[in-house]
């Protein structure tokens, strides 16, 4: 509702007309206030009136943006990632544990390991596994696996598989005395795999 009073005549009103004009215009919490509250209220709501009726270009700094129109991207025939071509590879884990790990297609298959061309195991496997410990104890030999889905091969890199006994190599600074104390120190002969590996 407008206001169409004047704050002179605002001033001349009692506290009963003030708030009947406070109720014409719906001012909340108007049953609170006292007369002069009630004066400050409708004297805000007449110069928020008139502040509206006045047509002024409301100023800003903000730049509205032109709308971005929303494009589909074309699609593009992208080369289908090395991930998605068909292979198997082996890992070494110690001397007597390597990894198979492939990608292909099928349900079961046979996978053969050799051991310096040599068959040394054949397994059946299910292809969704898509990988299988290979334990083939065969250190610093070569080892190399084979993977036989629907008639297809598929053959591994080869490995070199660890081993499990090190060597040491004395330099000419290495002093008579410095060896002894590093084998009394309960440093052993075999390093990294020393046994059964479940």
């Amino acid at each position: 509702m407008k206001l169409e009073i004047k704050v002179e005549d605002l001033e001349k009103m009692t506290k009963r007309e003030l708030y009947r004009l406070a109720k014409e215009i719906n001012l909340k919490g108007r049953g609170r206030m006292r007369k002069g509250e009630l004066l400050e209220a409708l004297k805000r709501e007449l110069l928020l009136a008139e502040k509206s009726a006045v047509e002024e270009p409301i100023t800003s700094n903000v730049v509205q943006a032109e709308p971005i129109e929303e494009r589909k991207p074309e699609p593009e025939e992208l080369p289908l990632p090395a991930y998605r071509e068909e292979f198997i590879t082996l890992i070494p884990v110690n001397p007597e544990l390597s990894l198979a790990v492939w990608n292909v297609q099928g349900e079961k298959g046979i996978l053969r390991v050799y051991v310096e061309g040599a068959p040394a195991l054949e397994v059946p496997v299910e292809i969704g596994w898509k990988r299988y410990y290979v334990r083939v104890r065969a250190p610093f030999k070569e080892l190399t696996a084979e993977l036989i889905v629907n008639g297809k091969t598929f053959r591994s890199n080869p490995i070199v598989a660890p081993s499990d006994e090190i060597s040491i190599e004395v330099s000419e600074e290495m002093s008579e005395e410095l060896l002894p104390s590093i084998l009394s120190s309960g440093f052993e002969g075999r390093v990294g795999y020393g046994g059964n590996n479940g």
